[in-house]
């Protein structure tokens, strides 16, 4: 029903557009630091394709992000535990389940314990090489060799950074290629691909919202105010029909409670 949908974002105020994807453009001081390589020092590097700078920076969840409770807590167990070792957890599931927004959501939650933090747009490799040679510029190495570069920043800094590689479906990808070699760090990939969990050491799939939090979802985005009782009923029944799917409660709350076109409201 829903294989052909992608990660969402519902866009409420200034967004950023991420590789099609349109997420909330909130600079968090710290997260993404002012680089010390200037724009007219990279227009004479050997660029990759697609690259332009400030490209890894990572935006923040959207404002009505709802429930995903679990998943969240599962995120926080694996990335602190006392294991020192390079971590890598994989949220995969169908388009519009929601990884996106939940990888985002963890980050603007635990921000503060890590030292770094790049999203990369791994939908092609070219993407993956742009982002990583971006960690190179953004991390001083004025004269990056490509984007190995960025891939031996992290490596040699034994720094708790972590990178959210975003839409890493193409199983044609050899995403371990662009793992740093190393004991340090962490790594969250968003990915339609179920194989891939055998290239992380922990992955959870998303499915559909529990429907309460479905419901919280839907109403979230279609009303102001509190509902009646007749409403809230109306509103349970349209979650229900939707599945309590994301993507599907997110596009179809403007025309469900407030009753313009196909689930009219009683008043």
């Amino acid at each position: 029903m829903f294989s052909q949908a992608e990660n969402f974002a519902i866009p409420n105020g200034q967004f950023l557009n991420v590789q099609g994807n349109y997420y909330l453009n909130h600079h968090t001081p710290g997260i993404y630091p002012a680089t010390s390589t200037s724009h007219s020092e990279t227009k004479n590097l050997v660029q990759p394709a697609g690259y332009y700078q400030g490209i890894t920076f990572c935006p923040t969840s959207t404002s009505t992000f709802t429930g995903r409770t679990d998943t969240l807590e599962s995120l926080n167990n694996f990335f602190f535990d006392s294991e020192k070792t390079q971590k890598a957890f994989l949220l995969f599931g169908l388009g519009g389940a929601g990884k996106t927004q939940v990888a985002l959501e963890f980050r603007k939650r635990f921000r503060q314990k890590f030292t770094k933090i790049y999203f990369i747009t791994a939908d092609t490799e070219e993407s993956i090489q742009a982002c990583l040679f971006d960690i190179a510029i953004d991390n001083g190495l004025g004269n990056p060799q490509d984007w190995r570069s960025g891939i031996h920043w992290l490596n040699t800094h034994e720094e708790n950074w972590l990178i959210i590689m975003d839409n890493a479906d193409d199983p044609r990808i050899p995403l371990r290629r662009y793992f740093p070699p190393c004991e340090h760090g962490n790594i969250i990939i968003t990915s339609r691909n179920a194989e891939l969990q055998n290239a992380v050491g922990q992955s959870l799939e998303l499915w559909d919202m529990s429907p309460s939090e479905g419901l919280q979802l839907l109403v979230k985005h279609a009303v102001k105010g509190p509902l009646n009782n007749v409403q809230h009923k109306h509103a349970a029944q349209i979650a229900k029909e939707l599945y309590y799917f994301p993507l599907a409660l997110t596009e179809k709350s403007a025309q469900t409670i407030n009753g313009e076109k196909a689930y009219p409201v009683p008043g």
